[in-house]
């Protein structure tokens, strides 16, 4: 079975002033448990989420893929995938990856909620994004961190006034 973290991944918003710092952060953190056990499923999923985050598309996949191997149910693993199939505009397996990531989760839902809904806005489904949206604001856990509440918010809000 896939090892599971209690530290949740929290990665500023690409905008913000601290994402290049706090992404470097997570992949050396990521890096690091992977230097110590090379089969660990959970740290190749979250590094490559934080891969596609930074733009490296390749590098998400390429993870997700590695970790896949090794534990076929990892749904952080099929995060991973479906970011980076969305940031390289494969939006059709992107949508595959996420939804077998949410089937799988049995963890708090909110970033394949957050990842769902990223695709919902750019596949133009701003009903389903408003949804998986305000979803992740009222079951999931969304950390003030790095003001991540509040953009939350005031991407709903957008999304609202956009009906």
């Amino acid at each position: 079975a896939p090892a599971t973290r209690a530290d949740p991944l929290v990665l500023p918003p690409r905008d913000h002033p601290d994402f290049d710092e706090a992404s470097r952060r997570l992949l050396a953190a990521e890096e690091a448990a992977l230097s110590r056990r090379r089969d660990d499923a959970v740290a190749l999923g979250r590094l490559g989420e934080v891969r596609a985050a930074r733009g490296d598309a390749a590098g998400a996949l390429e993870a997700a893929g590695r970790a896949l191997d090794l534990a076929p149910t990892a749904w952080q693993a099929w995060l991973a995938r479906g970011r980076g199939h969305h940031a390289q505009g494969d939006l059709a397996r992107a949508r595959v990856d996420l939804l077998v990531a949410e089937a799988l989760c049995d963890d708090d839902p909110t970033r394949v909620l957050l990842a769902r809904a990223d695709l919902a806005e750019a596949e133009g489904d701003l009903r389903l994004a408003r949804a998986l949206l305000a979803l992740a604001r009222d079951v999931g856990h969304v950390p003030a961190a790095f003001g991540l509440r509040q953009a939350l918010d005031a991407r709903l809000a957008r999304l609202e006034a956009g009906r």
